[in-house]
């Protein structure tokens, strides 16, 4: 979720909705009509599998914060710093680490956990890579 000077920019969505769009929707775009084929999923891919001392979490590539109870709130606050940070150095970062010989990264699932116990909370973004072979063509043209 965004807060403070950041709500209402980019719409309704929270951090893991932009994210997903982000990482799925490069700024370029191509005169190619681009398809995957023999697609390969990573399966969810959970912070811990990451970790990295210098993120904003102070521990994972991926979004991560845990509590004492009582409840979580709604959805933790992101600036655009940190939403940087764990798009380029950590999503970014996990699909070039995953990404199998001969494969090119098709898409990516940002997903969210809520995690209970008697005393803990924690929230977390997990990731699904899909690579396959990339293929492109070139549409022909419209009729006018």
């Amino acid at each position: 979720g965004k807060c403070d000077d950041f709500v209402g920019q980019g719409g309704d969505s929270d951090a893991q909705d932009q994210l997903q769009y982000k990482i799925n929707h490069p700024v370029a775009v191509s005169i190619y009509r681009i398809y995957f084929t023999d697609l390969d999923s990573t399966g969810l891919i959970y912070p811990e599998e990451y970790p990295d001392p210098n993120s904003p979490n102070g521990e994972f590539r991926l979004f991560s914060v845990v509590g004492l109870l009582p409840l979580p709130p709604e959805e933790p606050c992101l600036c655009p710093d940190e939403l940087n940070y764990y798009l380029y150095d950590g999503i970014d970062y996990i699909i070039d680490d995953r990404q199998p010989q001969g494969k090119e990264f098709s898409s990516c699932i940002v997903g969210e956990d809520i995690i209970l116990s008697m005393v803990y909370w924690g929230r977390m973004h997990y990731i699904d890579i899909t690579y396959g072979i990339k293929h492109q063509t070139i549409d022909p043209p419209s009729p006018l």
